[in-house]
């Protein structure tokens, strides 16, 4: 599983530092329950962009929204930088497995 640390906007030049922070974070975050979503909804102001994620299902029941999250804008390109590395790496992962179908 691959994971990410951000304290704010600090930067941790130290490796290790970094991968003890992981090392205490992760656990904790793991204890929060995560909520399946496949829909979202974006808005965005010039200083907060709120995201608010949801669940799509077949009529009558349509998008059930179930949490929302505001963020400064530099929060949200780091986030975005992030994902976007993130799914480059698990791409880039399941390519051998492509090749060898």
């Amino acid at each position: 599983m691959r994971s990410y640390c951000q304290k704010g906007r600090e930067i941790m030049s130290d490796e290790s530092a970094y991968e003890e922070e992981l090392r205490k974070d992760y656990p904790i975050t793991r204890e929060i329950p995560a909520t399946y979503v496949n829909n979202f909804f974006v808005t965005g102001s010039p200083v907060i962009i709120r995201i608010v994620f949801g669940e799509s299902a077949d009529e009558p029941v349509g998008t059930k929204y179930r949490v929302a999250v505001a963020m400064p804008l530099d929060d949200a390109r780091e986030l975005v930088r992030v994902v976007s590395e993130m799914i480059a790496e698990i791409d880039q992962d399941k390519a051998p497995e492509k090749e060898q179908k």
